[in-house]
């Protein structure tokens, strides 16, 4: 796993400077339909300090950052392991 120095995409992350590392979805027991959003030159990163999960891609198209939420990862609120949200869960723009 790689950490990157990004701010998280979740819109309800409360962390003034976040942690984010890069995770195998596979490994976290990512459900087969939230693994349809991932796209092949995507990368899935978690937020260490709220455990959202999202796929961080490029859109060649608008030339930016393409961002696509997936779920939480063994969160605070959520430890049970991987939780799936919507594809139209709030998410801000990093």
């Amino acid at each position: 796993m790689r950490n990157h120095d990004a701010r998280c995409a979740s819109s309800s992350c409360g962390a003034s400077r976040p942690q984010i590392e890069s995770l195998d979805p596979v490994a976290i027991g990512m459900p087969a339909e939230v693994l349809k959003r991932l796209a092949k030159d995507a990368t899935t990163l978690r937020c260490l300090y709220c455990g959202f999960v999202w796929f961080n891609g490029w859109d060649a198209h608008t030339m930016s950052n393409r961002l696509i939420p997936a779920g939480f990862y063994d969160a605070p609120m959520m430890p049970q392991g991987f939780v799936p949200v919507r594809l139209t869960h709030p998410i801000r723009q990093l």
